[in-house]
């Protein structure tokens, strides 16, 4: 007997959090030739995400859109740097929505606060990613 079902299309891959491309690339840039330069990058960033992260959960209350373009802003270039391509294009749309949504005079609301809420979890990720990296080690 013939199946008659349709074919299953294959799971789609996630992409990596951190691009294997970027963290050589910071790895070339190392005179000493190990992981030094790296690891100071990465836990550099560790730490420069937490704050940040912070300080939207606190804008996100209020809600101060302001700051979380802000922090956006900041997060985009920095997460591209290491390799956090898809947060930095997460990052990238944020900021937009948000400078849009400045310049027109109008505040939050649910469907730009639930795109605040997917951007701290993609920050969560990239921290888990970034940890990772680091082996487990986070930044005192």
């Amino acid at each position: 007997m013939l199946d008659d079902s349709p074919p299953t299309a294959a799971p789609a891959v996630a992409p990596p959090v951190l691009l294997p491309a970027s963290l050589n690339a910071l790895r070339a840039l190392d005179p000493s030739g190990g992981d030094t330069f790296v690891q100071r990058v990465l836990s550099t960033y560790l730490g420069s995400l937490a704050r940040h992260v912070e300080a939207v959960q606190a804008a996100k209350a209020l809600p101060d859109l302001a700051a979380v373009r802000g922090v956006a802003h900041t997060l985009k270039s920095s997460s591209e740097s290491i390799g956090a391509v898809a947060f930095a294009r997460q990052c990238a749309a944020l900021e937009h929505a948000l400078r849009e949504r400045l310049a027109s005079g109008l505040g939050a609301d649910a469907a730009l606060l639930d795109d605040v809420d997917r951007f701290l979890l993609a920050a969560a990720q990239v921290r888990l990613a970034v940890q990772a990296e680091l082996g487990g080690v986070t930044p005192s």
